[in-house]
């Protein structure tokens, strides 16, 4: 887990920090819509060299390897072109998201040399019918080898909603992750094909490495959400409640909360130290008031490291101070 180096401001992609930790770094794809990430698309970071995984449908012209190229390049990353060997083809501008949803699971104990299945699992969100084929793939990273099973498969004809394809393999993970510059992450991908159309989804496994031993996840993402309380009216106090949840368990992490300039804290910490249990939710609370008309966005990031990795997350809430007091919260459009 050396030698990994990264920027890390930004929202979407993520590389490495200079103590090892892998983490988010900025937006460097050039041809990723702005406003991609509202329309059905959720960037996350993937691995040591930097992928992307998309949740959902993405209304624009993207591509797993032309994404993966770019932001390799900008972040100073390696280009592994082994991973994904099947989908790192010359991007064409047909070639999307696919309406897929994609699964990694682990099934067994998870402990250093000692066999565990590993199950790849490719559901489609929508009845696909008039397509050529579902081409599935694993990578698995240095220090992980590969037992038995097929890391690739390939099925011809229609997909329907409602059934799924799989690869099944047996994997043994050994103590070289520990020593090794590449990312303990285990990729898999589906690529739909239908004539000169390639559409693919992804997802991942992290392997974490928590003294000395092993735990897995298949997310970095801390989930933020807030909440208001109070009379809703302009100076008058209203309790502001940002609920999170972590993947994992998260001893340490920082968390800072933004107020606009029409936003006034009472009381509570804007910036601080919170620990977190596995998919348990903890709340922050702090008092505020809205002293002026206007649209108003608050928002917070927290950030807390496990295993050799970063993790992360953000939100927001949008409050509409009117002329005649009263405030609202204006929620994001839901997408058709």
């Amino acid at each position: 887990m050396h030698g990994r180096k990264t920027e890390t401001k930004g929202s979407m992609v993520i590389g490495s920090d200079a103590n090892g930790s892998v983490r988010l770094v900025p937006n460097l794809i050039s041809g990723l819509p702005k406003d991609g990430a509202r329309r059905g698309m959720t960037v996350m970071v993937l691995g040591s060299v930097v992928t992307i995984m998309f949740v959902g449908v993405v209304t624009g012209i993207l591509r797993f390897s032309h994404l993966l190229a770019a932001t390799q390049n900008k972040c100073g990353l390696p280009n592994k072109s082994s991973m994904f060997s099947g989908m790192l083809s010359k991007p064409k501008t047909s070639e999307i998201t696919a309406p897929l949803r994609v699964n990694l699971f682990i099934k067994g104990r998870i402990e250093f040399d000692r066999p565990v299945r590993l199950l790849l699992k490719v559901e489609p969100i929508r009845d696909l019918l008039d397509i050529d084929q579902i081409e599935a793939t694993i990578q698995l990273p240095e220090g992980v080898k590969h037992l038995k099973g097929k890391i690739k498969g390939v099925w011809k004809g229609a997909f329907r909603k409602g059934s799924t394809r799989e690869l099944m393999v047996d994997i043994l993970i050994t103590k070289d992750i520990v020593t090794s510059k590449e990312a303990p992450i285990i990729f898999g991908g589906a690529t739909v094909s239908k004539r000169d159309i390639r559409l693919s989804s992804t997802a991942a496994l992290y392997l974490l490495i928590v003294d000395g031993k092993l735990e897995v996840t298949n997310s970095l993402s801390i989930e933020v959400s807030h909440s208001l309380h109070g009379s809703f009216k302009l100076n008058e106090p209203l309790q502001l409640v940002t609920e999170i949840v972590s993947p994992v368990d998260l001893p340490n992490v920082k968390f800072t909360i933004e107020l606009p300039k029409g936003v006034e804290l009472l009381s509570g910490n804007l910036k601080g130290q919170i620990s977190l249990l596995k998919q348990h939710p903890q709340k922050v609370s702090v008092t505020i008031k809205v002293t002026k008309v206007g649209r108003w966005v608050i928002g917070s990031y927290f950030e807390g490291k496990r295993g050799g990795f970063v993790f992360q997350g953000s939100g927001d809430l949008t409050m509409v101070a009117s002329e005649d007091g009263s405030l609202r919260i204006e929620y994001p459009r839901r997408l058709e």
